[in-house]
This record gives C-alpha cells, sequence and structure tokens, in this order.
C-alpha cells in the first residue's frame, strides 16, 4: 500500500476502515431490499430479505486493502447467493441424484423432486443438477474451439433478435453437445461468455 499510494496504513488504521464500511452496509442492507446493488467488480445482485451480503477482508492481504479502500461508498461485495442455494448438503445432493435416475426421463423432474425436498425451489433444484451434479458433466475446461464456438453462436442468436439480448443457454449447450459430444456445465459456459465480452469491452 505504501509503494502505491505513498503513505503507511496501519493495522488499526485498516480496521477502523473495515468498521465504517461495516456500519455503511448494514444500512444498506435495511434499506436497498428489492433494489439492484453494483459491487467493486461491476456485477449486479439483487438484494431483498433472504439474501445475505457481506464483506471478509484479510487485512493482511494487501491487495484486499487496496480494493476496499478504493470502493466508493455503498458498493457491496456479496460473499453469499441466497442462503438456502449454498446449503446443499452431500445427503440432499444423493437424493437429488437418486430421483434425477427415476424421474430424469419426466418433463419437469425438478418440479417433481421439489415435492420430495420442498425447502429447495424447482430452479434451485435444476441449476444444482445441471451445473454440479449431473453424472454426464465434462470436468474439462473449454478449449479453443469450443470457445470459439460460444462466440458464434451466442452472436448469432443476438443477431436473430436483435431487439431481445436474452441468450438460450440451454441452446448454446445442447448445440455444444451435438458438436463435440461433451455436456458442459451452464456456468462454465457463462463464466466464459461473460468473461470474453468484459475483456473485449475494456480492449476497446
Amino acid at each position: 500500500m505504501k509503494m502505491k499510494f505513498g503513505k503507511f496504513r496501519s493495522r488499526n488504521d485498516l480496521k477502523n476502515i473495515w468498521n465504517i464500511r461495516k456500519r455503511q452496509l448494514q444500512r444498506i442492507n435495511k434499506t436497498a431490499e428489492g433494489k439492484v446493488v453494483f459491487s467493486p467488480f461491476g456485477a449486479e445482485h439483487e438484494t431483498g430479505p433472504f439474501v445475505k451480503y457481506s464483506i471478509q477482508f484479510l487485512l493482511n492481504d494487501d491487495k484486499n486493502v487496496e480494493n476496499f479502500e478504493n470502493n466508493d461508498v455503498g458498493l457491496v461485495l456479496p460473499e453469499m447467493k441466497k442462503s438456502n442455494e449454498t446449503l446443499f448438503s452431500e445427503e440432499i445432493d444423493d437424493k437429488i441424484i437418486e430421483l434425477m435416475k427415476e424421474w430424469g426421463h419426466l418433463s419437469s423432474p425438478y418440479a417433481k423432486i421439489n415435492e420430495i425436498i420442498p425447502e429447495y425451489t424447482s430452479k434451485q433444484i435444476r441449476r444444482r443438477w445441471i451445473n454440479k451434479l449431473n453424472p454426464e458433466l465434462c470436468p474439462d475446461p473449454l478449449n479453443e474451439e469450443e470457445k470459439e464456438f460460444i462466440i458464434q453462436g451466442i452472436n448469432n442468436q443476438l443477431k436473430l433478435n436483435p431487439e431481445d439480448d436474452k441468450i438460450s443457454w440451454k441452446d448454446m449447450i445442447s448445440e455444444m453437445k451435438i458438436k463435440f459430444d461433451k455436456l458442459h456445465s451452464e456456468n462454465k459456459v457463462k463464466n466464459f461468455w461473460y468473461a470474453n465480452k468484459k475483456k473485449r469491452s475494456l480492449s476497446k
């Protein structure tokens, strides 16, 4: 920090900065319900009564301290999404896998599983399955050919519907499965697309 900003920050100074920001974040959590807040990394996150936000900075990590010190008041870095989305236990995962073996052929298997484990919505169950639990998921990173296929495929989608920027990830992943005979998780494809999009926008 001293080399970057020309000043030295003691550990007590950093703790005081943290405590001030912590109080600001607590006020934001109480007042920003239902609004959209921007994180320091530019991602949008909807706040609401069931969404928990917190910041955890290790004060002995210079990079974290620099990022934290330079954030504008009111910016929120989410540590957690909806709490019940992060609490899939091994027992619940095993149950979902077992039920998908039985009901995976149905048109709405996730809704049916939701009847068995109602503490999770069908949407949460679907995300867990397509991003983590499906045994057919390819663990390998995307190769260059797959990346180029994603870029071309999504650009084609957007050209067909220029007034609607909605992307059909389900179609994209299905096309990749046909082309490469590999099933990649939706999160993996999304993460590549948005990282690549951000990289291209910064290079302009």
